[in-house]
C-alpha cells in the first residue's frame, strides 16, 4: 500500500513489528547481510512508527520535483531556472507580471505540495536540535549534517516527540522556527490559483496539462502521466494544444531564508512511495508464510526481474518507479530526477495522528486565506499536535519509556 495509507493501520496497532525479520539475512538474498541492507537506506527507517518499530517492506521510493510549462517560462522572460527559494519568489513574480497563473495546487488532504514543502523544511531547519529529539539512539551514536549515514537507523519516537513538544523545540505555539516556516510558505499566496481551497487535489495535474498555470509540484510518476497526455493530443490531431515542459529539483531554502537553517540547506524531497505490511495475526503459520513470501519477492534477484516487467497490452511496464532495493537497475534510458541526498535528515512528524492532521487542514486552510492570524494558527496546531501525541502515548504506552520522560521533564 501507499504510505500515506499505511498511518491508518499503524495509527490502529494492527501491523506487525518487522525488525526480528529485518535483522537476520534473506534467505533469497546472496548478500549475506541483514534483510533490512537489503534496501536502499534510509527507507526501512521511514517506515517506523511512534514506538520506533519498522512495519513496512519497502517496495518503491520517489523523488519530487517542480514541473514547469517551459512556453510559459519563455514568455515571462524567465532566463534561468530557479534554484532556491528566494529565486523562485522572483520567477512567480515574473509570471504573474505577464499575466500567467504561476502555481497550481489544491490545500486540501488529497494534494500534498504545502506539506511536502514545509515537512522537507522541518527536516532541515531542526538539525540543530537532532541531538536533543533523538534521545534513544544506539551506542556512540553522533549526529553529523553533513553524513546522511549518520542518521541511518535512528527515528525519532513517541515518547522522544512529547519531550520535544513539553520542552518548546516542537511545539507550534512556542517554535519560532515553526512559526517562521509557515510565514515563509504562506509568502506564495499571492502566486497561487485564487480557488485553493475550493478545488480538489486531482484538478491540480489536470490545470497543469491543460496550460492552466505554470507549474506545480509533483513526483517522478507523473512523467509518465505527462508523456502519455502529451501523446494522446498528438494522436488526436491536437499537436496545437501540446506544449514544452520541464522538471527541475524543487527549489531550496537556506541560510538567507533563516538563521535557523545553519546546518545546510534543504535536501531535494524524495521518500518511500509503498510498501508492504503485514498484519497481527494469531496464526503463526500464516505470518511466517507471509514473511517468507516477502523475502523472496524483495530479494534483488528476483526484484530486478519483476521491474522490467511488461504489460503485453500497453507495451508498459507494470512498476515505473524506482526500486527501494539496492542494486535494481531504473528503467532503460530514465534518469534521476535528484541527486543523491547531501545532508542527514532525521524526518520529523508534522501530525500525531490521523484526527490531528484531519483538524490541522482546516487550521492549514484559514490561515492560508487571513481568516487567522501566524499567532492563532500556531496556538491552534500546539493544542492539535499535543492532544494528538498524547492519544498515541496511551495507544503505545507498553513501548514508551515513562522513565525517560520523567527524567527529561521533571
Amino acid at each position: 500500500m501507499f504510505t500515506e495509507e499505511a498511518n491508518t493501520f499503524r495509527a490502529q496497532d494492527l501491523i506487525l513489528s518487522l525488525d526480528d525479520y529485518l535483522n537476520t539475512p534473506n534467505p533469497y538474498s546472496d548478500t549475506g547481510k541483514p534483510w533490512k541492507e537489503d534496501f536502499v537506506a534510509p527507507y526501512v527507517d521511514a517506515t517506523r512508527d511512534g514506538a520506533g518499530r519498522a512495519n513496512m517492506v519497502p517496495w518503491t521510493i520517489f523523488s519530487l520535483g517542480l514541473f514547469y510549462n517551459q512556453e510559459m517560462y519563455e514568455k515571462a522572460g524567465v532566463a534561468e531556472l530557479p534554484a532556491t527559494w528566494n529565486e523562485w519568489k522572483q520567477v512567480n513574480q515574473q509570471l504573474a507580471d505577464a499575466d500567467l497563473l504561476p502555481w497550481g495546487l489544491a490545500i486540501k488532504p488529497d494534494d500534498a505540495q504545502s506539506l511536502w514543502t514545509i515537512g522537507n523544511w522541518m527536516n532541515a531547519a531542526f538539525r540543530s536540535d537532532y541531538e536533543a529529539l533523538n534521545l534513544k539512539h544506539k551506542e556512540g551514536w553522533t549526529y553529523n549534517p553533513n553524513d546522511p549515514a549518520s542518521t541511518v537507523g535512528e527515528a525519532i519516537t513517541i515518547d522522544e516527540l512529547w519531550i520535544g513538544y513539553k520542552k518548546g523545540i516542537l511545539d507550534p505555539a512556542k517554535s519560532e522556527k515553526l512559526r517562521s516556516l509557515f510565514q515563509l510558505f504562506k509568502e506564495m499566496t499571492p502566486y497561487m490559483n485564487k480557488d485553493f481551497m475550493a478545488i480538489g487535489g486531482s484538478e491540480v495535474p489536470q490545470r497543469f496539462l491543460t496550460a492552466k498555470n505554470a507549474q506545480f509540484y509533483n513526483g517522478t510518476w507523473f512523467v509518465g502521466n505527462i508523456n502519455q497526455h502529451m501523446e494522446s493530443l498528438k494522436a488526436d490531431g491536437k499537436e496545437d494544444q501540446t506544449f514544452r515542459w520541464g522538471v527541475i529539483p524543487f527549489p531550496k531554502v537556506g541560510p538567507e531564508n533563516g538563521a535557523f537553517f545553519d546546518k545546510g540547506e534543504s535536501n531535494e524531497l524524495s521518500g518511500l512511495r509503498n510498501g508492504f505490511m503485514v498484519k497481527k495475526s494469531d496464526d503463526a503459520n500464516a505470518t511466517n508464510i507471509a514473511i517468507d513470501f516477502l523475502r523472496f519477492l524483495t530479494s534483488p534477484k528476483m526484484a530486478s526481474e519483476l521491474f522490467p516487467l511488461k504489460n503485453p497490452d500497453s507495451g508498459k511496464r507494470y512498476v515505473a518507479d524506482i526500486a527501494a532495493i539496492a542494486g535494481v537497475p531504473p528503467m532503460e534510458g530514465a534518469e534521476k530526477l535528484s541527486p543523491e541526498r547531501k545532508y542527514a535528515d532525521l524526518n520529523l512528524t508534522f501530525f500525531a495522528d490521523q484526527k490531528d492532521q484531519d483538524e490541522f487542514w482546516g487550521q492549514w486552510q484559514k490561515y492560508l486565506t487571513d481568516k487567522i492570524t501566524l499567532d492563532e494558527f500556531a496556538i491552534q496546531r500546539s493544542k492539535s499536535f499535543g492532544a494528538g501525541i498524547e492519544r498515541q502515548l496511551k495507544l503505545l504506552q507498553s513501548e514508551v519509556d515513562q522513565a525517560l520522560i520523567d527524567s527529561e521533564l521533571k
